[in-house]
């Protein structure tokens, strides 16, 4: 099989010899030999079909870490999910442009559909706080209410001081969606909760949301966001998520220091890790890429005073251009 260098692979493909060196880096398209002298890498014939892949990905914008899961098992329910979510995003915005040059009168002619009036605002009432909990508590699986005073209890104690972190979207005065979290230890906030209602799904709601979340906690000071986020975490991983591994010693806080012991020589070995607690629970996070059903198999295996499972977490900084997070009171999603 003909091989080609990285100049005559990126005249083949198109893309450029800064952006081989990236996807090699990601695992996305590793060269086919590498020579151990030179480092000069390589690559086969049979690598332009996954290389003119990649380019289409990329041209519809679709993120690196999402790249690797569909190289790494095609279907055509993502490709429709993409498309769907562009056609949303993109629809939305030219409604917006409508009803604004009608508003304006630049146009005298009614736009072909209105504008989505959604509207992004703190819970209004201690009785909005539960309706909206369970609004969006019956979009998981198994659905979730807020009886589960594990997961309401922190929600309901911030409603007096930290409303700010307890949004809903509302469309049409309906409640169909919500983003609630409150501020933990130090300047970090958990994101307790976020869904949008089956049928107003793939409209930019639930990212609206997550930037008015974000914008909230920049105003309260926070510097970073964590959430648990196992079935979702793609979604947050195009927001800038990092995906971490928890470990929380809620079934015996006795076994922390040998099951720490043992993980850092055995499956999260060479991975940067670090300790922590919360409420007195001692707690281990490990970074990972994206969630890897094999280390957390491994760590799950391993462990037995642990719970374990995926979260989600983000530095905050605040931009050049607040306007560029503030939350708006007739946000457009």
């Amino acid at each position: 099989m003909k091989e080609l260098g990285p100049g005559e692979f990126s005249a083949v493909t198109g893309l450029s010899v800064k952006a081989l060196r990236v996807y090699d880096e990601r695992g996305l398209l590793v060269p086919a030999r590498v020579d151990r002298e030179t480092g000069y890498r390589r690559y086969g014939e049979d690598q332009i079909v996954t290389a003119g892949r990649i380019a289409l990905l990329r041209r519809a914008g679709i993120g690196l870490a999402d790249i690797a899961r569909f190289l790494a098992a095609p279907n055509a329910d993502t490709i429709e999910g993409w498309v769907a979510d562009l056609a949303a995003e993109t629809g939305a915005r030219r409604r917006a442009l409508e009803a604004l040059a009608f508003a304006l009168g630049f146009d005298t002619s009614l736009p072909e559909e209105a504008a989505m009036a959604i509207i992004i605002r703190p819970v209004d009432s201690p009785a909005e706080l539960v309706s909206a909990f369970d609004v969006a508590g019956a979009q998981f699986e198994p659905a979730i209410d807020h009886a589960d005073q594990r997961r309401f209890a922190e929600l309901e104690a911030a409603y007096a001081g930290e409303r700010e972190l307890l949004l809903v979207a509302e469309e049409g005065g309906l409640v169909v969606g919500a983003a609630m979290g409150f501020l933990s230890e130090g300047s970090e906030v958990t994101l307790r909760i976020l869904a949008v209602s089956a049928e107003r799904r793939r409209r930019g709601i639930g990212r609206a949301l997550l930037r008015a979340f974000e914008g909230s906690a920049l105003q309260l000071g926070a510097t970073r966001i964590s959430l648990g986020a196992d079935a979702e975490a793609g979604f947050y991983i195009r927001h800038g998520y990092q995906t971490m591994l928890l470990l929380q010693w809620v079934y015996d806080p006795g076994r922390f220091d040998a099951e720490v012991e043992a993980l850092a020589a055995g499956p999260v070995r060479g991975m940067t890790w670090h300790r922590d607690s919360f409420g007195g629970v001692p707690q281990l996070f490990v970074e990972l890429d994206e969630p890897s059903p094999v280390v957390l198999a491994q760590v799950q295996d391993l462990v037995s005073g642990a719970y374990v499972g995926y979260c989600m977490t983000k530095a905050l900084t605040k931009p050049d251009r607040p306007d560029r997070w503030a939350p708006e009171p007739g946000a457009q999603a």
